[in-house]
């Protein structure tokens, strides 16, 4: 209240900078009035609940920003784009029981979790019931499959992948007909590795 007088002596004697300091008390009193009504200060400061929400507001926002820059920097790339893409979609409309379960996500440790996205482990207990983990899950397994899936002529089932190469570069078939070549056509002097020695 103090400041509003003392602001309204310094907008009267702006008005009238050739009036004395002491101001007359009914002019300093209808100017402090207009400035005290409820209305006028409302207006300048805004209501309690008002100034609440928009502090929470910005609180919550400053919290979302927050858990998307450590979506998007975890320093380990996949999981950057993995979990970058997904909370750049989620976090904007994040209420704030599922903002709580993904800080719980992201305060994990980085090799963990890629494994557990990617199932290549199974995922602790607790995240697995996790709602922000789950979504995050299945957002990882959707691109996997839309990715990486190999078509299958159908009523076939899928085979299993063998690898091709010899760690030598010759191919896997190629390495065991040589070795058994070379098994049989050796006399005890051969080595079996396909190399004829002299």
């Amino acid at each position: 209240m103090l400041a509003l007088q003392r602001l309204a002596q310094l907008a009267v004697r702006a008005a009238n900078p050739l009036q004395p300091a002491s101001l007359p008390a009914a002019a300093a009193q209808g100017l402090l009035n207009v400035w005290t009504q409820p209305q006028c200060v409302a207006q300048l400061h805004g209501s309690a609940s008002e100034r609440n929400d928009s502090e929470h507001g910005l609180q919550h926002q400053a919290h979302i920003n927050r858990m998307l820059y450590r979506s998007k920097q975890r320093g380990f790339l996949e999981l950057d784009l993995l979990i970058g893409m997904w909370a750049e979609k989620e976090l904007p409309g994040m209420g704030p029981e599922m903002a709580r379960d993904f800080d719980v996500v992201l305060d994990q440790e980085n090799p963990d979790m890629f494994k557990w996205l990617t199932a290549q482990e199974e995922a602790p207990e607790d995240l697995r019931h996790n709602r922000a983990f789950r979504a995050l899950q299945a957002h990882v397994q959707s691109l996997t499959d839309k990715h990486h899936k190999v078509p299958q002529p159908a009523g076939q089932a899928p085979k299993q992948w063998v690898r091709g190469w010899t760690d030598t570069g010759t191919q896997l078939g190629a390495a065991s007909r040589a070795s058994g070549d070379d098994a049989s056509s050796s006399s005890g002097g051969g080595s079996g590795d396909g190399i004829q020695r002299r």
